[in-house]
């Protein structure tokens, strides 16, 4: 849609966080913004093709710098902090709905990616603290635009070694999805239907009992592009309908969603950073709007910061609720885990075909964090390694899957998160 090609250039000693909002707007009347991650044939054929041409780097007529000042901190609003931000502006090149035949791609012609400008960290300036590639929408029936990545350049608490992300990737796959494998995602990011996805389908339907009732039965199992529908006879009929019961479900692949807990976050302190910086870059998109508005520009985000602000604004209560005797590192946990409350975590360690984001219950910012998995030798991961021997995997923080009441939750001395 903007011909963009983003290196993710990942590896575990020198993190970065990427604040993406590519998901349908209803306040910016903006849709979803189609995105995937090109694999190792067609990494293989850019690589040997760039190793000859030049580099299709953004052109500078598309950079701007500016300083955002009196940002608040997110456990201290009256503590304010300046941002150095680099904005990319990109022109709009096809339309969204030009790709809706092409979801659940892997692989893309070559002549089209040669079509794409590159981005990568090896462009950005070293005094800059975030760079955000804001996509105009041109093409589309608003005069909105929608800020395709924001870019941390630095995570601001923890190192990651390769022992701590191997640990990571272990006990996420103890936790999440069904058996470690994600089912829920019909959207096209698991793929597409093929022989090896029915065989892993009829694999993971047989050794996890809770993907139907146990009194289910024979089922008729249904394959569409993308996605699979199980039906069967309903035990209990009520009358009202014709006695059959239909589920959807996704490509089998590695991965899925998962709630990061307060013993979690103490374990692995990525999760608290993660979640942190989630905080600090709806603030300073918040604060960049209100810039922009006085300077006659239109706002980013409408929707997604709503959102956004409004599970700040929830957490920082509870914050303030505890009096100020806690220490910094008390304060911060209970922010981070009443925030947590309102965020699911996905893993994502398979090839990522083409798609656009679907939040069901409100619009929210995506925050992701590559990790190398240095244990595991082979290339059917994520992709977007340096070394395509490496088993990559990203860490998603968003919305999704998330169904939470405000009210049943509260903080009990301070600290523990009781369910009532």
């Amino acid at each position: 849609m903007h011909n963009l090609l983003i290196a993710a250039s990942a590896t575990n000693k020198a993190l970065y966080q990427d604040i993406l909002c590519l998901g349908r707007s209803c306040a910016d009347e903006l849709p979803g913004i189609p995105h995937a991650i090109i694999q190792c044939h067609n990494r293989l054929t850019l690589e040997t093709h760039y190793e000859y041409n030049e580099l299709p780097l953004f052109p500078k007529s598309w950079w701007t710098t500016c300083l955002v000042n009196d940002v608040p901190s997110p456990e201290r609003p009256n503590h304010c902090h300046t941002w150095q931000l680099e904005i990319i502006t990109v022109p709009q090149v096809d339309k969204c709905l030009s790709f809706n035949n092409s979801y659940g791609q892997t692989t893309f012609a070559h002549e089209s990616l040669l079509e794409c400008h590159l981005f990568s960290h090896i462009q950005t300036h070293p005094k800059v603290d975030v760079t955000i590639i804001l996509g105009s929408m041109e093409l589309e029936p608003s005069e909105f635009s929608k800020p395709l990545q924001m870019r941390f350049h630095k995570m601001a608490m923890v190192d990651v070694t390769n022992d701590i992300a191997t640990q990571i990737y272990n006990y996420v796959r103890a936790v999440l999805g069904k058996g470690g494998f994600e089912l829920i995602q019909t959207s096209g990011s698991s793929g597409l239907v093929s022989p090896a996805s029915d065989a892993n389908f009829l694999v993971v339907m047989k050794e996890h009992l809770s993907t139907l009732p146990q009194a289910a039965g024979a089922c008729k199992i249904l394959k569409g592009k993308m996605h699979y529908v199980v039906g069967y006879q309903r035990v209990a009929d009520d009358g009202t309908s014709n006695g059959m019961a239909f589920f959807k479900y996704g490509v089998p692949k590695e991965g899925g969603s998962f709630q990061c807990t307060l013993s979690g976050m103490r374990m692995f302190p990525l999760f608290a950073d993660m979640a942190y910086r989630k905080m600090i870059s709806a603030l300073l998109l918040d604060k960049w709007n209100k810039d922009c508005m006085h300077s006659g520009l239109l706002p980013v985000a409408g929707g997604a910061m709503l959102s956004e602000l409004k599970r700040i604004q929830f957490a920082t209560k509870m914050v303030l609720s505890v009096g100020k005797e806690c220490t910094q590192q008390t304060r911060l946990e209970i922010l981070i885990s009443n925030y947590n409350l309102l965020n699911s975590y996905s893993l994502v360690a398979h090839p990522v075909g083409l798609h656009c984001d679907f939040f069901g219950c409100e619009e929210s910012l995506e925050n992701k964090v590559l990790l190398v998995n240095e244990a595991r030798k082979d290339t059917c991961s994520r992709g977007g390694a340096l070394t395509m021997l490496w088993y990559l995997l990203s860490l998603i923080g968003d919305m999704r899957n998330v169904v939470t009441v405000l009210g049943m939750w509260k903080i009990l001395k301070g600290m523990d998160l009781i369910q009532l």
